[in-house]
């Protein structure tokens, strides 16, 4: 099975009554802790996207994830940092309410040089591979600069473009890495931390590839302790998981 995650602004979500875009202020809303830094907030009772509910002025939807044995052409594939492995070296998995600001309420920190993550995946032809995670943490004193290595394939390692943390802030939901396009197959990555602030792996996306609707070609996602058929079959079904609203003050 694989993850989709559907993003609140995504024209495939029905919505019908009224909802907001922007605050009281003209302000957009959604958070740099929120998927896309987007939500919608319904402002009239009765609103309803998939689902018939009542609307309130507090909740805000941010995003769907649901389970799916094929998946679309133009669909993004979702791993959290718990479905992505092995981690070797030093690396904290930290989950609960310590992880409020992170998807599935989970993340892998380090500070550790040498440590690493690999993960090896099917792409459909374009996909790139995005990594998205937090920076810093409130005990470091100084502005540091993410030193990270990536080897795709098992060629010779490339940094990763440098990224700087404010000393004493943690900043969640930073794209850390965005891979070239893929060729359709099976492909490994390999990121290996060496300096800089404390970094917590969050999240991946997988974007922009297209599946080819053949009805006759399969391939397989591998590694993860996943294994996940993409034959391009056209259509949507799924086993809905995930709803990602907040309640927040405006």
């Amino acid at each position: 099975m694989v993850s989709i995650i559907v993003d609140d602004r995504d024209p495939a979500i029905e919505y019908s009554g009224a909802w907001a875009t922007t605050n009281s202020q003209g302000q957009s809303l959604g958070t740099p802790a929120e998927y896309q830094s987007t939500t919608k907030q319904p402002s009239e009772e009765e609103s309803s996207l998939s689902f018939t509910f009542t609307g309130q002025s507090s909740f805000f939807f941010d995003y769907i994830i649901y389970y799916t044995s094929t998946r679309k052409t133009g669909q993004t594939v979702f791993l959290d940092d718990a479905d992505v492995g092995p981690y070797s070296g030093t690396w904290t998995p930290i989950n609960g309410n310590s992880s409020d600001s992170f998807f599935k309420h989970t993340h892998h920190a380090t500070t550790s040089g040498g440590s690493s993550m690999s993960m090896v995946l099917d792409f459909a032809d374009g996909d790139k591979l995005y990594l998205y995670g937090a920076l810093g943490s409130s005990s470091e004193t100084s502005n540091l600069v993410l030193s990270l290595l990536v080897s795709i394939d098992g060629a010779s390692q490339s940094s990763v473009n440098p990224i700087s943390a404010d000393p004493g802030t943690l900043s969640t939901n930073n794209l850390i890495y965005q891979s070239p396009p893929q060729n359709a197959g099976t492909h490994s990555f390999d990121f290996i931390y060496t300096s800089g602030p404390q970094l917590g792996v969050d999240y991946f996306l997988l974007i922009g590839g297209t599946v080819i609707s053949t009805g006759s070609g399969t391939g397989s996602a591998t590694g993860m302790g996943l294994t996940t058929t993409l034959d391009g079959t056209p259509t949507m079904g799924g086993e809905f998981i995930h709803c990602a609203c907040t309640s927040r003050e405006d």
